[in-house]
């Protein structure tokens, strides 16, 4: 479960119940988005407060702020997905790119023996080299990209 409140590193002069300076924090729920609050910073909302100090710190906000702040979060959290999207993406494609580079080493080593191959038809010799360096050829590439 995520915290709905954040710490700010901001003391003021009033004590709580147990005598230390309470902590303004901020709301992040729904209903009260960026207000501020005091609270002890012993108390936790998740178990029984045994001192307990909370007070608004900021004034009441009116329903079109909070709509406001409310579609604002949402919408960075939007932006943070497509984000996160778009480098998985680009990382994707860089792996992408670095198969397309070994490939074209790959094909590039093909180029002589297609040189070869001028010569073979003449004189007969490096025929079988040549089949079996294309063959690793297409074996390589097949594992590449499947």
């Amino acid at each position: 479960m995520s915290k709905s409140y954040s710490y700010r590193s901001i003391h003021t002069t009033i004590k709580c119940r147990c005598g230390v300076p309470v902590a303004i924090l901020r709301s992040w729920t729904e209903d009260n988005p960026e207000r501020r609050f005091l609270r002890c910073k012993f108390s936790n909302p998740d178990f029984s407060r045994k001192y307990g100090y909370f007070s608004w710190y900021d004034e009441v906000q009116v329903e079109w702020q909070k709509n406001t702040i409310n579609q604002l979060m949402l919408e960075k959290k939007i932006l943070q997905c497509e984000l996160t999207m778009t480098k998985s993406e680009v990382a994707h494609l860089q792996e992408q790119n670095n198969k397309l580079k070994e490939a074209n080493l790959l094909i590039r080593q093909i180029k002589p023996c297609e040189d070869e191959n001028m010569d073979v038809v003449n004189h007969g010799t490096n025929r079988n080299s040549c089949k079996t360096t294309f063959a690793i050829v297409v074996v390589c590439l097949l594992v590449l990209f499947f």
